[in-house]
């Protein structure tokens, strides 16, 4: 009697089991359908848990169900971020400039609101993350913009520099070069406005008047000698010698 009893409650405990995996199956199968895919994943990872738990019983057709719809969700996340993750890729082709930096916030703007209305957001923090830093630099792309024209040289030039560093070290490419054309449009009227009321001066000089090192405004020189309205006539690499209009 009593092993009829015990043999009774295993098959009750299994019975139980099963009709729990069949719930999973369901809820997780309808998830999918939802593209619900972290409450999918969960309740996958659950049954899979449930089924070591009592792995006594058998259960092997479960197993193979669980396993194949573990892989399943898993690409699908994978595809899911992908998606994402080619947006903010494409966004780093634009080439920013102060007349498309609105457009630009829409377009980084939209993107986190998608990533707002999905069910599975939590699986996308780090990309939303990153576009809260996107955000922030176009803040402060703005706040550069508004002072560019106000604060004097010194002032600007190294809340330019500043923000170049940052964006490098942030990986923000899109945004170092938007900050280094600010600063080497302002360099340019700088090395002007010198060459206005000087005739010869070396790098070195100059860098220091102009506040960035050698090798950057080496760079910004060879590119103005090319321009129609700089004062620079003549630049001797071998002294580092900047000769400028009479």
């Amino acid at each position: 009697m009593k092993y009829f009893r015990e043999l009774t409650k295993e098959f009750k405990s299994k019975k139980d089991i099963e009709q729990k995996l069949d719930f999973y199956q369901n809820f997780i199968e309808q998830k999918l359908s939802e593209n619900d895919l972290l409450s999918a994943l969960n309740k996958c990872q659950s049954a899979l848990t449930l089924r070591r738990e009592n792995k006594d019983f058998g259960f092997g057709t479960y197993v193979k169900r669980f396993n194949e719809l573990n892989e399943l969700i898993n690409q699908k996340i994978l595809e899911f971020r992908n998606s994402y993750e080619v947006k903010l890729l494409n966004m780093n082709y634009i080439t920013l400039t102060s007349e498309n930096l609105e457009e630009v916030l829409k377009k980084f703007v939209n993107i986190k609101n998608q990533i707002l209305k999905e069910k599975s957001k939590a699986l996308l923090e780090d990309i939303n993350q990153r576009i809260n830093l996107i955000l922030d630099y176009i803040k402060k792309s703005y706040e550069l913009l508004g002072i560019y024209d106000i604060l004097n040289y010194n002032q600007v030039i190294e809340t330019t520099s500043s923000l170049i560093l940052k964006a490098k070290s942030d990986n923000l490419d899109i945004f170092r070069n938007f900050f280094e054309k600010l600063q080497s449009e302002l360099v340019k009227k700088k090395v002007n406005e010198i060459g206005a009321s000087s005739d010869i001066i070396s790098l070195y000089d100059l860098s220091k008047k102009c506040l960035i090192n050698e090798y950057e405004l080496e760079k910004i020189i060879k590119t103005m000698i090319q321009e129609k309205d700089s004062w620079i006539r003549v630049y001797i690499k071998e002294t580092k010698t900047v000769i400028f209009e009479e």
